[in-house]
């Protein structure tokens, strides 16, 4: 085993077995196998597949792997740096490199490179490496190379072992924005349609890839380029100078011509057979379209071919529909739209001369109409549209000449056709029509052609039909024909008919016969194989015809199978289904089991892509709440931020406000200490004063008691003092009755003697009435006397009187 570099024993790229091979035909996809330098240690394992394709590869700035690239790979030049290589090889077109990290990329682009730089990165990458690449390579001029469309289905493959490879070139050819992404992808979809030589109009932008991935990726002869808003008030049919006719017409999308002008466009320049695609977006705003669409192609005479819608997310799958059924609908989230339409009349095609074409080109010399074959004959060139082509090979066969080549292509491909409905009815039919043509006389090899063709397809149908007999009888008749009048290539059906009878034979218990059956299958192979005149296999060998030596590889196959079936079932003991199970491993037969199986994995990945899609769809609502998600957050980072520098604000606040507060604390807390002092004092004098009291209260208690007793002691005395008083009030009643009997004796007589005194005085107007109070009667009288006899008198009077009136109140 070859020892790797000790770089590449490490996990890292493993190019190796089936991803190299895949890498590799990748590589020759796009670039061909053409000067090459391998970039680093990494991609050093595609070195032995790149070789056996016949790459010619150098290697620029391997350092780990030169001993081992030394050791095997000895013829290979090696470079320090991808600079001195192209200078040591001006033939240098292209550059393999791993896609390094992003902070090593700038260095990459700023760089000297050749013309195409091609690129494997792992899928498990992070988004940001090849999204970064793109960029970065975009900054510099650099986008996506076209024939990288081509290597699409490879590129599938190679996403299953988790790479891809990403082709970046600079020029017109280059797909530099997602715009021009989408528009390259319509344009080699529809691309697929050019037929080789034909003639190309692609109407685009100035800016636009379109014609040069047309001329990247097709067999076209020409490609001219129109630019749309050149035409100014004339319709593109009218404009000067714009009459030359081509075979294809490309309208990438745009809004400077109407899909209705486009359609006419096409009807005045498409030569008979000749295609149109157009792309048109916006399908999904537009429910109409679709009807639109159908109306401008019916008007123009054109014949809707094929369909496509892709979905409204980056990557959505593009997905086939059928224009012509009037029922179909798009889905909603469609955004845009590609149709292939056919042109079944229009300029006539150039005519070419027939007296030096071999039989098998001779279309011009042989054909009523030589349209017909790029309409509905050659595989690969026909209308692909089933009931389109039925119905345009029912009516070539209804205006063709009964015996012509016309009559017989049409009436085969019918037949054909019927393989896919299968209706009984109109296989009566068919084999009747299919009886008649052969019983006439061939009018031209390729009337002869079609003959042979005719009676296979027939005889097949039988077989289908489970008429045995004839189905024998009419293999047999292609049997007895000498294909040789027309070409070797035609001894595909002499060898496949002699192959079927040999196992119908075997079938029915004729092993003789099916050996004689299988014995001349291997001779008509030899004879066609040994044919001395090759133009009527490849054409001519300067430029030979691509599908001569296919056919001819077609009928040594069958031909291998005959050989396989004799031997296997000449052997002793071999069953029937073990002869048939090994007599049949042939290319046919591994390529209609990798159809199978091709067909099973296009379900599943249509399935696949239905459910991506679905994800998609998924994604791209999870990623628009995500997205509002986002701006909420957004905002609220912004309104964290503002209360960020609220907070800051108010830290600042609370700062000055906390060393204020632990100011006022301290003053507080010297006032509480002052204020706990004072308390301490007043508490110790309330102590104090509470002992005081206490005291006092104990000798109040004391004294309290003392006085009780005390009290009872006075009380006790008081109540006998009291019922002495209330005596002795009794007894000073009965003295103040007595008394005041005895007041009342003396106030008359104290008033009489008054009276009488008053009658001394010299005025006796102012004597008193005997109702006056004697006390007022004696100071009027004191007041009045002058004499002194009556002054004493009236003196002694007054004193008696008195001291009689105070007796009397002491009494009462």
């Amino acid at each position: 085993m070859n020892p790797l570099p000790p770089a590449l024993e490490a996990p890292g790229l493993e190019l190796a077995g089936a991803v190299g091979q895949l890498l590799a035909d990748a590589v020759c996809t796009i670039m061909g196998p053409t000067r090459l330098a391998v970039v680093g240690d990494d991609p050093l394992q595609l070195m032995p597949c790149l070789l056996q394709r016949g790459v010619d590869a150098c290697v620029a700035g391997a350092e780990t792997g030169t001993a081992w690239l030394a050791a095997h790979h000895p013829g290979v030049t090696r470079f320090p740096n991808l600079e001195l290589a192209m200078q040591g090889s001006s033939a240098l077109r292209a550059c393999l490199v791993h896609v390094p990290a992003p902070k090593e990329q700038s260095a990459f682009w700023s760089g000297q490179l050749p013309e195409l730089v091609l690129a494997v990165i792992r899928t498990t990458a992070p988004a940001n490496v090849r999204e970064q690449w793109i960029q970065r390579g975009a900054q510099s001029g650099w986008g996506q190379h076209p024939r990288q469309l081509l290597a699409s289905r490879i590129g599938d493959a190679l996403d299953a072992f988790g790479y891809r490879l990403l082709a970046l070139s600079r020029g017109s050819a280059a797909v530099l924005n997602p715009e021009q992404s989408a528009a390259a992808e319509w344009a080699e979809l529809a691309g697929r349609f050019v037929r080789p030589g034909d003639r190309a109009l692609v109407m685009q932008r100035p800016e636009s890839p379109t014609a040069s991935i047309v001329e990247q990726c097709t067999r076209a002869a020409c490609v001219d380029v129109e630019d749309p808003s050149a035409f100014g008030v004339h319709e593109p049919f009218e404009a000067p100078g714009r009459q030359q006719p081509v075979d294809f017409i490309l309208a990438e999308q745009q809004s400077v011509l109407t899909l209705r002008q486009v359609a006419r466009l096409a009807c005045h320049r498409l030569r008979r057979t000749g295609r149109m695609a157009i792309a048109i977006g916006a399908a999904a705003a537009d429910p109409a379209l679709l009807q639109r669409t159908r109306d401008a192609l019916n008007e123009a005479g054109l014949i809707p071919e094929r369909a496509w819608w892709q979905g409204a997310f980056a990557g959505s799958s593009i997905a086939e529909f059928d224009l012509t059924d009037s029922t179909v609908e798009i889905p909603s989230g469609s955004t845009a739209l590609c149709v292939v339409a056919y042109c079944p009349s229009g300029l006539p095609l150039p005519v070419r001369p027939a007296e030096k074409l071999p039989n098998i080109t001779a279309f011009d010399r042989d054909y009523d109409d030589p349209a017909i074959v790029r309409s509905i004959i050659a595989i690969g060139l026909r209308i692909e549209h089933p009931d389109v082509r039925r119905r345009l090979a029912r009516q070539a066969f209804e205006q063709a000449s009964p015996t012509s080549a016309d009559a017989g292509a049409a009436l085969c491909v019918l037949c054909y056709d019927w393989f896919e409905r299968g209706e009984t009815a109109e296989a009566d039919m068919l084999l009747g029509q299919v009886n008649d043509y052969l019983q006439h006389e061939a009018v031209n090899p390729t009337a002869f052609r079609w003959q042979v063709s005719l009676a296979y397809v027939a005889a097949t149908m039988y077989q289908r039909l489970g008429l045995r007999s004839l189905s024998k009888a009419m293999f047999a008749h292609v049997l007895a024909l000498d294909v040789r009048r027309y070409s070797p290539l035609l001894g595909t059906k002499t060898v496949a008919a002699a192959l079927a009878l040999g196992w119908m034979c075997h079938a029915e218990g004729d092993p003789e016969s099916a050996h004689a059956f299988w014995i001349r299958a291997l001779e008509e192979a030899r004879q066609m194989a040994a044919f001395p005149d090759w133009a009527e296999v490849i054409g001519s060998l300067e430029a030979p015809e691509t599908f001569g030596m296919p056919e001819l590889a077609a009928l040594i196959d069958d031909a291998g199978r005959a050989a396989a079936a004799l031997r296997v079932t000449g052997e002793p003991g071999r069953s029937a289904a073990k002869g048939w199970s090994l007599a049949n491993v042939s290319m046919a037969q591994r390529s209609r089991r990798s159809e199978l199986e091709s067909a099973a994995a296009r379900h599943w990945a249509t399935q696949l892509q239905i459910g991506k899609d679905w994800l998609d769809a998924q994604y791209h609502e999870l990623f628009g709440q995500l997205s509002r998600a986002q701006a909420e957050l957004e905002r609220a980072a912004d309104d964290i931020d503002r209360g960020r520098e609220s907070y800051a604000g108010v830290v600042a606040a609370y700062t000055i406000a906390h060393k204020e507060h632990e100011r006022l604390i301290e003053i507080k807390d010297e006032e509480q200490q002052e204020q706990h002092r004072q308390w301490s004092q007043r508490v110790d004098a309330i102590d104090a004063s509470y002992e005081g009291l206490r005291a006092a209260y104990v000798l109040a208690s004391r004294n309290h008691a003392a006085d009780r007793a005390e009290f009872e002691t006075d009380r006790a005395r008081y109540a006998a003092d009291l019922e002495l008083s209330e005596r002795a009030r009794i007894e000073a009643d009965a003295a103040l009755a007595e008394m005041s009997r005895n007041g009342m004796r003396d106030l008359a007589e104290l008033r009489a003697a008054v009276t009488e005194l008053a009658k001394l005085l010299p005025d006796s107007s102012d004597a008193p009435a005997a109702q006056d109070d004697p006390m007022r009667i004696v100071e009027r009288i004191s007041s009045g006397m002058d004499a002194p006899p009556a002054r004493w008198v009236m003196k002694s009077t007054i004193a008696l009187a008195e001291r009689r009136i105070r007796r009397d109140k002491r009494g009462h």
